[in-house]
Order: C-alpha cells, then sequence, then structure tokens
C-alpha cells in the first residue's frame, strides 16, 4: 500500500507540474522506466574514435556503426533491452527484422541511489559498468562516464570517459 501511494503522490506532482515540462523531476527509479533514444555522445576532450586524423568532441558523428541507431528500453523489475532501429535506405545498417521486437535479449540493470547522484549499474558475469547520472527529468538522460565500446576485436574496442544524453520516446 505504501508503494502504491508513493506513485500516487508521484503521479500526481507529475500532472500538476506539468506533462510536457521537461524540467519535471520524478524518482529515478521510476522516471528511468521507458524507451530512450541516444541523441548525442561528447566528450570534454576532443578524440578521434573513428581513426580519420581529426579529433572531435562529438564522438556520435564519428561512430560508425549500426549500433548508434539503438534504442534502450528499461524495464520494471531490473531488466533492459537494445532495439536496433537501423537507418533507413542504408544497406550498412538494414532495417530490424519485423520480428525483432519478440526475440530482445535482455540484460540487468540496477540503480543506486546512496551518492550524492544516481549511479546505473550494468552487472556482467566479470564486472559492473557504472555510469553516473547527471541529469533525469522525464524526457532527458545523461549518463558520464558512458564511453565504454568493447567488442571481440580489440582494433574497434575503446573507452573514453564522455557523456551520453538520451530523449525519451515512449
Amino acid at each position: 500500500m505504501k508503494k502504491l501511494s508513493y506513485f500516487f503522490a508521484l503521479s500526481m506532482m507529475f500532472v500538476l507540474s506539468g506533462c510536457g515540462d521537461d524540467d519535471t523531476t520524478v524518482a529515478p527509479s521510476t522516471a528511468i522506466l521507458g524507451e530512450w533514444k541516444l541523441m548525442e555522445w561528447y566528450d570534454d576532450q576532443p578524440r578521434d574514435i573513428d581513426n580519420d586524423g581529426n579529433a572531435s568532441t562529438d564522438l556520435l558523428s564519428q561512430w560508425d556503426s549500426c549500433r548508434k541507431y539503438n534504442n534502450v528500453r528499461f524495464n520494471s523489475g531490473g531488466t533492459a533491452a537494445l532495439i536496433y532501429k537501423g537507418l533507413q535506405n542504408s544497406l550498412a545498417c538494414p532495417p530490424p527484422p519485423e520480428d525483432a521486437l519478440n526475440a530482445l535479449p535482455t540484460f540487468e540493470w540496477t540503480l543506486d541511489e546512496t551518492g550524492e547522484n544516481p549511479v546505473l549499474e550494468f552487472p556482467t558475469d566479470d564486472a559492473t559498468d557504472s555510469y553516473e547520472i547527471l541529469q533525469l527529468t522525464s524526457n532527458t538522460l545523461v549518463l558520464k562516464g558512458a564511453g565504454f565500446i568493447t567488442c571481440c576485436d580489440e582494433s574497434i574496442s575503446y573507452y573514453v570517459d564522455g557523456y551520453l544524453k538520451f530523449r525519451k520516446v515512449n
């Protein structure tokens, strides 16, 4: 019953403060739920992640991967899924298959709210990736330290102490 009352109070605060207002602050564990689209990936220090000889603080424009068209969906219960959206009219990044939403692999997430800023954590078998939440409103999520890109090929794996900015899509 206590959880229901807390949810009701948060819902009323959201309604009274204006549904479309991006400055609306809600509890992180509630605000993070839903689907988010990556809008920006940047760093304070210019970097050349695509090895073309041009360093920039705008890392998203340098990232040549179909994965940059993924959305992430945070579900209640501590699971999340990457949803591939593809790039229209591109042979390199074809649209996702129609049944892709039915077969999404999920991964775990937790939220540590004990520090000054909440920390979003993704535990794996051998480590936990942690990202400080710098901003979380009803429509915006900004993560710090979220430039960790790894793959089976060391030449395309790197770490950047950057920032990721997402916009909520539903």
